[in-house]
């Protein structure tokens, strides 16, 4: 049992690193050329790595929502209430279709309607 550990331990340490292109999935036109179809394939994969990597995607896209949003006040579109990557992932994954568009525009479509905001009811007090 050792000498398998041993052994595989030797084998690790000597594995060479693992290129950019290896990790990375090739594209031309830098984020913003990521398609959703892409994107959808990081978000259900097993690997940490491209799944931590859709993560930070889906939440850079959420920050950008936010931050557009919260100037509108009362007439806000989107109310992305959640800030926990696998709820926004799970949003994703459920409201996404698979497209060549540009992942960023379907991450944005899929997060409006998954966290649309509720009009707010005004109501005068009755006497």
């Amino acid at each position: 049992m050792r000498i398998l550990a041993s052994l595989a331990a030797a084998g690790l340490l000597s594995a060479a690193p693992l290129a950019a292109e290896d990790v990375l999935a090739p594209y031309d036109y830098g984020i913003a050329g990521i398609n959703a179809s892409w994107l959808l394939v990081e978000c259900r994969d097993k690997d940490p790595l491209r799944v931590a990597r859709c993560d930070g995607f889906i939440q850079g896209v959420a920050a950008v929502i936010e931050a557009r949003e919260f100037h509108r006040g009362n007439d806000r579109k989107v109310c992305v209430a959640v800030n926990n990557p696998a709820e926004l992932r799970y949003a994703v994954l459920h409201f996404m279709e698979p497209t060549r568009d540009p992942a960023a525009d379907a991450v944005e479509k899929a997060l409006t309607e998954a966290y649309a905001c509720v009009p707010m009811q005004v109501t005068t007090p009755q006497p």
